[in-house]
């Protein structure tokens, strides 16, 4: 879509599109959420504010939508509780957005999560395919405990925290942990109170009778610590008899019946009172009629009430490590407590009783000489906008991160697939290749960043026996283990077999997306590695529909395109492939024979494979660089292959007559017989000669050449299509330009 369709006209001026995504937004599913980002978007109306407003469930896979206004979406998504696979989750969510804003043709100019941890995977995701800037904010308290404890988000985290332009945290306090943990820099940072309700100043009268005041919503009461409360004012109340807190919110019945049992069973009636509720325009005479105010919460973002009692004039009691900490100096404010101690509660609700009138005295200082300003509603969205403004500037870059993939495949034909996504590689340029070390892999350095892993195959305890199967695994795993812990891969792409095994476990133990493609080999019967695989990866990919059936939840892609070779230049001569997995003497007998018979004529050329055998009146090597054996193919009359799926496609590619002969697991020259399905499959299409054994050669040989030569290529499009979709959660080419750029 085009970029004007991301602003419209408002008064003569275009207004920038900024997409919300808050976990906090009052919305037809549940209205009584926090006013905090609502209070933001409606304080900024030059922009065009989309907001997604998300309420998540128990539960996995479900998701639904309703509109609650113009650009305001409420989502209902299921996810399993305390956190459990986020890093999948959160993902689709991005993904539906994503799809529902191009439905609705709207193109964000910059993103905002309202919460780093939870909506900033999600901004991520979006930011990746919209290829604009994102900010987040930083809610102290949530963030902080979910940092804390979602290790196995940091990677993502601190990709967040490197790739968004903006933070805006809630409190000066809340960078530290991020600084520390995912290297987050606080120069990024805005800090952002929330925008109060009220915040007209006015003087608080000294009170004589020993009166502390709490609001708080009562179903929080767990968090904002009502029991170090009431244990606190049950220590003071031997020192001070008259004393009083009441506590003013609402609260469900069954949360009522709670705690008036609670304060009961603590003898502390009288001491400490449920008020109710306050309206909101009483809120400022309710509360100047005490003497201070008391929240000792356990964790505290910001405390929206802690401002707004101090616009009364009353001195503050809260958590010193949170709240307000950063925007008041608690010996000219009040008291910074220890929640989790109860006599220290005790002690600062006696401080704020003891120095009342030097703490009032200090708060309307403040009040009239602006030291409280920095928390009002314009300053704030003053501070807003400047951070906004600055993002926007960064949205002639694309801050699409480019995703670091690793294709992994065995050599041999799994590597010729891999080599077929080359779309992929320009759209992903930060890649590299892991396979095995034969000249086809080696091949790959001249243009590409490979590196090796040992041979490693499961069908070797068939054919070499137990241990040399068990060594070559160990040595496979430690290569494959050191190269993924230094190059710590976003998405895996295998098409097999053995030698990328491990790494395929390593990306699903550290919650890499993996993308498995079932080998074109596979025509009837699913590999030994495809169970497996499959058991990993987000995104499996089969090459024969009948294949479908066999693997759950694959998805077909067909990737061959036939046509008629234009090309009428001459060709002579016979070239021999048996690939690059291990020897294949049978047939490279059965072409010496027919040659020494004459019933053949040369030139032969024959890449051997590493035998000890030796053969007479050919051309032999035992291998070749992948583009020479191109250029052989593409000059030789007939190519001869083993049944390998790499060794078919790449002559057929080159427009030869083509003849492949299977390997036999019972003469121990492959693991099982799945060469016998997939020669058989280009057989019955019509474009190669199944010899059946040596003895056949000839006659497929004469059969080869008495028909008409095709050329076969590989289309990727389908992969690609499937692939991107799965990885960036979006249809059409993620936005970005300067892909080299973003790649290094």
């Amino acid at each position: 879509m085009s970029g004007s369709k991301s602003r419209i006209q408002a008064s003569g001026a275009d207004k920038a599109v900024i997409l919300h995504i808050s976990s906090d937004f009052p919305d037809a599913l549940d209205p009584q959420k926090t006013k905090a980002v609502l209070n933001l978007v409606e304080g900024t109306p030059e922009y065009r504010h989309v907001v997604y407003s998300l309420n998540r469930v128990n539960g996995w896979g479900g998701l639904a939508a309703v509109a609650f206004g113009e650009d305001r979406i409420a989502i209902s998504y299921s996810a399993l509780p305390k956190g459990i696979f986020w890093e999948k989750r959160l993902p689709q969510v991005a993904a539906w957005i994503a799809q529902d804003l191009e439905r609705r043709e709207i193109r964000p100019e910059l993103i905002e999560a309202h919460k780093f941890t939870v909506e900033g995977v999600i901004a991520h995701e979006l930011a990746r395919i919209f290829g604009c800037p994102f900010v987040c904010d930083i809610q102290g308290g949530t963030d902080t405990r979910i940092l804390k404890r979602k290790k196995g988000l940091r990677d993502r985290y601190r990709l967040i925290a490197k790739e968004a332009v903006k933070f805006f945290p809630y409190a000066p306090w809340a960078v530290e942990p991020f600084e520390g943990t995912v290297g987050l820099s606080k120069h990024k940072c805005i800090n952002l109170p929330v925008v109060p309700g009220f915040d007209d100043c006015a003087p608080s009268p000294v009170v004589e009778e020993d009166r502390l005041v709490s609001v708080f919503h009562l179903d929080s009461w767990k968090r904002k610590n009502i029991e170090g409360l009431i244990e606190a004012a049950k220590t003071l109340r031997a020192k001070r008899p008259g004393l009083v807190v009441d506590i003013y919110g609402r609260g469900s019945p069954k949360t009522l019946l709670r705690l008036e049992r609670m304060i009961k069973e603590e003898k502390a009636e009288g001491l400490v009172r449920l008020m109710g509720p306050v309206a909101q325009g009483d809120l400022v005479s309710v509360l100047q009629s005490y003497a201070g105010f008391v929240l000792p919460s356990k964790e505290e973002t910001y405390g929206l009430v802690y401002a707004e009692a101090l616009f009364c004039g009353l001195p503050i009691l809260y958590y010193k490590d949170q709240a307000l900490s950063g925007y008041v100096e608690p010996s000219v404010v009040g008291y910074g407590c220890d929640p989790f101690n109860a006599t220290d509660i005790a002690a600062g609700m006696e401080h704020l009783l003891t120095h009342q009138a030097q703490y009032k005295e200090n708060i309307a200082k403040l009040q009239n000489e602006g030291g409280l300003d920095q928390l009002k509603r314009d300053s704030i969205l003053n501070a807003y906008r400047g951070g906004i403004e600055e993002a926007l500037k960064a949205a002639s870059v694309h801050y699409r991160r480019i995703e670091k993939v690793c294709f992994a495949a065995s050599g041999g034909g799994h590597l010729r697939q891999l080599l077929q996504l080359s779309p992929l590689r320009e759209e992903f340029p930060n890649y590299y290749f892991l396979t095995e070390k034969t000249s086809l892999g080696e091949s790959l350095l001249s243009e590409h960043r490979a590196l090796f892993v040992p041979h490693f195959a499961f069908g070797q305890r068939k054919t070499e026996g137990f241990w040399p199967f068990f060594k070559s695994g160990i040595a496979n795993f430690f290569s494959s283990s050191r190269h993924f812990l230094r190059e710590r891969p976003d998405v895996v792409i295998s098409t097999g077999a053995g030698a990328a095994f491990f790494t395929i476990i390593w990306a699903w133990l550290f919650r890499r997306k993996i993308v498995y493609i079932e080998s074109i080999a596979r025509v009837t019967e699913v590999s030994l590695f495809g169970k497996l695989a499959a058991r990993f990866s987000g995104l499996t990919l089969v090459q024969w529909p009948g294949m479908v059936e066999k693997m759950q939840g694959a998805t077909y892609c067909s990737p061959l395109v036939v046509s008629e070779l234009k090309s009428k230049e001459k060709r002579e001569g016979i070239l021999v492939t048996v690939g690059t997995i291990m020897p294949f003497d049978r047939m490279v007998r059965g072409i010496e024979s027919l040659l020494k018979a004459g019933q053949v004529k040369g030139p032969v050329a024959v890449q051997t494979g590493e035998t000890s055998e030796q053969f007479e009146d050919m051309e032999t090597f035992s291998s070749c660089p992948f583009e020479e054996l191109n250029t052989r193919m593409e000059r030789a009359d007939v190519v001869v292959c083993h049944g390998g799926s790499g060794s078919i496609l790449g002559a057929l590619k080159a427009g030869a007559h083509v003849v492949a002969m299977a390997r036999k697991p019972e003469f121990n020259e492959h693991y099982d017989d799945h060469q016998r399905d997939i020669t058989s499959a280009f057989e019955e299409m019509d474009l190669i000669s199944v010899a059946q054994d040596e003895n056949d050669l000839l006659r497929a040989i004469e059969e080869a050449r008495g028909r008409p030569r095709k050329v076969v290529n590989i289309d990727p499009s389908t992969y690609v299509q499937a692939i991107r979709r799965f990885v960036t959660g979006y249809e059409i080419i993620p936005a970005n330009t300067d892909r080299k750029k973003l790649a290094a």
